[in-house]
Formats: C-alpha cells, sequence, structure tokens
C-alpha cells in the first residue's frame, strides 16, 4: 500500500503502509485520525480537549512514536508492585490512557469511541473532575498535562535502558562504568520523554518591575504552558482588520457594532507596562523602601505550541457569581508573529538604557508585519504560527456546551462530541473561541 503524497504544509505524522496481508483501513490515509467521540454525561469539556491534543502536531509524533508504551508501562507497573509485595488492581496511568486513546483513535475506525477508562484515570489523577458535572476546559487542560507529566516521571513509565556491551578490549572503568539510577546509556537523564512531552507546551514569561523612584529594575522569569488574556482591555487600541482571504485573520462575521477586537489587542493589553496600585507598592533594594511600581509583563521564550485562553468567565465582584463575555474576537488562522510581544523586543534599550521606540502595531492576521516595517528585520519562522485547533464554548454558564475546531493538513473540522464534520475557513474565523492553540512554523 502506497503512502499517500502531501505537501510540506502537512501537520499530522503520517502512519507507515500497512505490512503485506495486512488489515485495509476503514478510513482513508489523509482522514486517519478524525473520530468522534461519545459524550458519556457532560463530558464535552473532556471530548473537546482530547480532540485538539489528538490533532496537536508534538503530541502526536510523542505517542505516535512510541515515546511511551502502555503495555509496557503496565507491565513494569505490575512488576514493581509484585516485588514490593503489593497485590490489586494498578493505579491508571494518564500516560497509557493517552497512548490508548491515540491508539484507538488511529485506527482507521469510523464509529465514534467512549473513552471509559480514560475518564476513570482522569478521576483518580484529579478528584475535581469525578462525577458527570459540567467543567471548565481550561481547567481540564491544565490538570490533564500535569497528570500526564507526573506519570510519566515514574521509574516503571520510563524506558529501559539497553545492555552495555562488553568491552572488546579491557580499559579505564570510566570508559565502561554502566549508566547510574538516573541516568540512560547515552547520559541523558532518565525523564527525557517526559521532558519532551513537557517541552511541547512549556515557554518562560518575564516579569519585570520597574521603581517610580529611582527607576531600578528587578526581573523574574516564570515558567508557563498557556498564557490567559483579558477582554476589553484593548478594544479602544484595536488594529485594523486586515481584509481578503489571504490575510488569514478572523473576520467580522458574527459581530455586532463597532469594531470587533482582535488577538494582536490583548496580547498588546497583556505586555503593555502597567502602574501598579498604591497598596501593591514593591520593595525597592535599591531606595530600601516600598515604592511606587511599574510591571511589564513579557514572552521570554516562546513555547512550540502556544495555548491562549481568552478569558470569557470572570467571577464578579460582589457575591460569588460568575458571568461569561461573549464577545467576538478577531484572531488570525495563519502567521501570528508573536516577535513584538517577546522581551528581546519589548525590553530593547539604547545605550543609555532607554527603551527604544514601538513601531506601530501590525494588521490582525499580518504574519510579516514587522516585516512590513521600514528598517524592521524579517520576521523569522520561530516568531510564526500556524493555528491548529479552537475550543469554543456555546451557550450560558448554566447551560453550556463545548465544541472544537481542529485543522488536519490544510482542512479545517469541527469536533462536536460524536460528530465530526468538515468546516469552512469562514466557519472558524466567525467563532468565539474560547481557547486558541497555536504552533510554531519552524515545528509544522
Amino acid at each position: 500500500m502506497a503512502l499517500e503524497r502531501v505537501d510540506v504544509d502537512v501537520l499530522m505524522p503520517t502512519p507507515p503502509p500497512l505490512p503485506e496481508g495486512g488489515v485495509q483501513l476503514k478510513l482513508p490515509l489523509s482522514l486517519l485520525g478524525l473520530r468522534g467521540l461519545n459524550n458519556l454525561g457532560q463530558t464535552c469539556f473532556m471530548n473537546c480537549i482530547l480532540q485538539i491534543l489528538v490533532h496537536c502536531p508534538p503530541v502526536a509524533r510523542f505517542f505516535l512514536s512510541d515515546r511511551h508504551n502502555r503495555h509496557v508501562c503496565q507491565m513494569r507497573r505490575r512488576q514493581a508492585q509484585s516485588d514490593s509485595g503489593g497485590d490489586g488492581p494498578l493505579k491508571p496511568c494518564l500516560g497509557c490512557e493517552m497512548d490508548a486513546i491515540f491508539a484507538a483513535c488511529f485506527s482507521g475506525t469510523q464509529a465514534p469511541l467512549s473513552p471509559h477508562t480514560f475518564i476513570h484515570a482522569m478521576w483518580c489523577s484529579s478528584e475535581h473532575f469525578a462525577g458527570y458535572e459540567q467543567h471548565d476546559a481550561h481547567e481540564f487542560l491544565v490538570a490533564l498535562l500535569a497528570g500526564i507529566y507526573s506519570a510519566m516521571r515514574q521509574p516503571s513509565c520510563l524506558p529501559p535502558p539497553p545492555p552495555v556491551p562488553a568491552p572488546l578490549h579491557p580499559g579505564p572503568a570510566s570508559l565502561t562504568r554502566p549508566p547510574s539510577l538516573g541516568e540512560s546509556p547515552g547520559g541523558q537523564p532518565a525523564g527525557k520523554a517526559c521532558e519532551e512531552m513537557s517541552s511541547i507546551f512549556a515557554g518562560v514569561l518575564r516579569s519585570e518591575v520597574r521603581c517610580e523612584v529611582c527607576g531600578h529594575r528587578s526581573t523574574k522569569l516564570e515558567d508557563f504552558f498557556d498564557i490567559s488574556l483579558e477582554l476589553g482591555r484593548g478594544s479602544s487600541q484595536t488594529a485594523p482588520a486586515a481584509s481578503g482571504p489571504a490575510a488569514g485573520g478572523g473576520g467580522a462575521a458574527g459581530t455586532s457594532g463597532g469594531a470587533a477586537e482582535s488577538l494582536e489587542a490583548c496580547l498588546r493589553a497583556f505586555t503593555t507596562e502597567e502602574q501598579l496600585l498604591s497598596e501593591e507598592r514593591c520593595w525597592c533594594s535599591s531606595c530600601a523602601a516600598l515604592q511606587d511600581a511599574s510591571k511589564q509583563m513579557s514572552i521570554e521564550r516562546l513555547p512550540n505550541v502556544l495555548c491562549l485562553q481568552l478569558k470569557r468567565f470572570r467571577q464578579e465582584s460582589r457575591g460569588k457569581q460568575t458571568s461569561k463575555m461573549d464577545s467576538f474576537v478577531q484572531f488570525p488562522l495563519a502567521s501570528l508573529n508573536m516577535y513584538r510581544y517577546t522581551s528581546a523586543f519589548l525590553t530593547a534599550r539604547d545605550g543609555k538604557g532607554r527603551k527604544t521606540p514601538t513601531p506601530p502595531p501590525p494588521a490582525c492576521g499580518g504574519g510579516g508585519g514587522v516585516a512590513r516595517e521600514r528598517g524592521a528585520r524579517p520576521a523569522a519562522a520561530e516568531h510564526l504560527y500556524d493555528l491548529f485547533g479552537i475550543a469554543v464554548h456555546h451557550g450560558t454558564m448554566q447551560n453550556g456546551h463545548y465544541t472544537a475546531y481542529i485543522r488536519r493538513h490544510a482542512s479545517w473540522f469541527h469536533c462536536d462530541d460524536a460528530s465530526v464534520t468538515p468546516a469552512t475557513p469562514k466557519a472558524v474565523r466567525s467563532c468565539k473561541a474560547y481557547l486558541l492553540f497555536y504552533i510554531r512554523k519552524a515545528v509544522s
């Protein structure tokens, strides 16, 4: 069976050809991986995130290349349990369950999948999600990734070290010693697979606080797996929307009255320097006193997969009631330029310590926004991102539903629990996104 030729823009790894006498796949190769997920009782939030992860290229490559083999992991855990004198059923492993989800989705079967064992493993990993109540998709994503990373740190989940061959010529002991407990034969850390998985979404944020009295700056770096963006803060600075199909940005369809807020405006608001309140005064080591200060966030290191949360749900100041912001936000389908939100761009200073002037913002969806400005360097692939997944919340807080849009090669599909149907770019642009998943061009 010959492999179907795909262009260089293909996002998903292509499965190997079937061996002679193998079972013929029920789905065309280009549609392999598309499979609905049955709703097990208000589990649309789970189905939505699973569909996006299954179609996240680096995550798919990780599991489809057998970086976590559920059969080997279960065998080792049983052996470890037996050696320790334990008995009874094994604790579920979320890494094994994700491996099973990928195997089922890429089996070629069209019938919707019921992820019973997966949801049970999730309940065991995070008690907050136990039961059949509706939950927030973003909270589920955070808990799921944490559970997968935790499972892969267990010694039983690590790949076995290959045997150390006997030296042909006896030499110094240091040249022939076996790897230590925390080291693989190649000198790599034993948790390399876990690090590989966690590095997919991992980036670094930079927080810079400046004293308003003496100008002293203090910097703090913090890891992140997603960025939460406030809505409404950047509406007055909304960049002009790019027009035409080549722009690739979210269109104004579905909006009502006035200019729609853009994703770029939300990112600019997130990285704009802000004055801290009087009760938030910071200790200045230079002044040796509490002083008024300003704070600016920037991205020190961009991740391979960038998850952006549009904060549609907010707690009311009075009471515990949560409301939903149902406003439309424009977003680019391709070539989101993240360079102007990085620390390298925002903290650039001249020889006198002053920040260099910031050029005007690019149009929504313009991947080469920085490149088009006079004197600016061309946009590098490491700063450009293409959209591949969207989580959408429909309805209200009391009666809501989650669906997902996923990109498969150059086509878009709408995943609504058991139903997976083709979607047009216009429909994707018009949705009111809650979570946006972008992949770095250099990675895809």
